[in-house]
């Protein structure tokens, strides 16, 4: 169950934002559906470890369990070298769901963005969450460490989607995930 509410705290997220209703309806399916598995593990990440919920032995347990010591030791090691700052990262979570395709894990060509009818506005979307996380970055940093801590999120995303190939292939963890987007795009349509 807590896996689950982590990993559907993203969907609300998407939900409550206005460029994601400026977006056809299959288009937001299509985004969901390519982008939550990232999406939704940066984001349980990111409150694991604000909620310091790997320091409870009885979590940290069931998570051994599920997926073994030596990936949960690299999931808390990827986390623990993401910025400090929990603002970037919530930013860089809706870049990634903005993105047109940031998953090669559970990437799925059912609908191709790219032929869809409004793919200018889902990169326009898209830009303009990266100037606000680069004009972000630059205010608080300058430029110089602007540009360090951009590349570094860049690579915590990319250090991120590398561990979530690696996850051990559960087929428990497999249709929980089906199941979290397949109710989740039902919802996203009855919303409409």
């Amino acid at each position: 169950m807590l896996i689950t509410s982590k990993i559907t705290s993203v969907a609300p997220l998407m939900e409550r934002s206005p460029d994601f209703h400026l977006l056809p309806v299959n288009v937001r399916q299509v985004l969901f559906k390519r982008n939550f598995y990232i999406t939704g593990a940066m984001n349980g990440l990111f409150l694991c470890r604000e909620l310091n919920v790997f320091d409870n032995v009885t979590v940290q347990n069931s998570y051994i369990q599920l997926y073994g010591c030596d990936y949960m030791i690299e999931c808390r090691r990827s986390i623990a070298q993401c910025d400090s700052n929990g603002s970037l990262i919530k930013i860089l979570i809706f870049i990634l769901a903005f993105s047109s395709s940031c998953s090669i894990i559970k990437y799925d060509n059912e609908g191709d963005i790219s032929i869809m009818s409004s793919p200018i506005n889902l990169i326009s979307i898209e830009n303009v969450y990266v100037t606000v996380l680069w004009k972000y970055l630059v205010y608080l940093y300058g430029f110089k460490e602007a540009a360090l801590r951009f590349t570094r999120l860049v690579k915590s995303v990319l250090d991120l989607i590398s561990i979530l190939n690696q996850a051990p292939q559960i087929e428990t963890r497999h249709r929980m995930v089906d199941t979290i987007i397949k109710e989740t795009e039902r919802t996203l349509v009855i919303g409409d």
